[in-house]
């Protein structure tokens, strides 16, 4: 499967030349990828000089967080006979700052769950 149709490429670039003139553009994501062992990234932008790099709202299993990734590197990811996927249903409903806060704030709880669980 590729990572992004036509359009949703169109719409990462549109929004990586944005954040060229814009630093605190905070945009919805386009994309929603994701790997079966629930490790997943939120793709908002591509950089325009070079459109392998992605910036994304990462979540491998420690803290989220925002970042730049490369999407050949992303493409080429297999856990058993599995590979990054898109979310075919994905629709983005708050900007990218919005979900590191939801995705982080779920993180911090589970944590705080398993300490309590096993401190019993």
């Amino acid at each position: 499967m590729k990572l992004f149709t036509a359009q949703q490429r169109a719409k990462l670039l549109v929004n990586g030349r944005r954040r060229e003139v814009d630093g605190s553009y905070d945009p919805f994501p386009v994309a929603h990828l994701f790997l079966i062992n629930n490790w997943r990234w939120l793709i908002s932008d591509v950089c325009p000089e070079d459109p392998d790099k992605a910036y994304a709202l990462v979540d491998i299993g420690n803290a989220p967080e925002l970042g730049y990734v490369s999407l050949s590197e992303l493409g080429s990811i297999q856990y058993g006979a599995f590979s990054v996927e898109r979310d075919l249903a994905f629709v983005a409903k708050k900007s990218m700052s919005a979900y590191l806060e939801e995705w982080d704030s779920a993180y911090w709880a589970k944590r705080s769950a398993a300490k309590r669980s096993a401190a019993t």
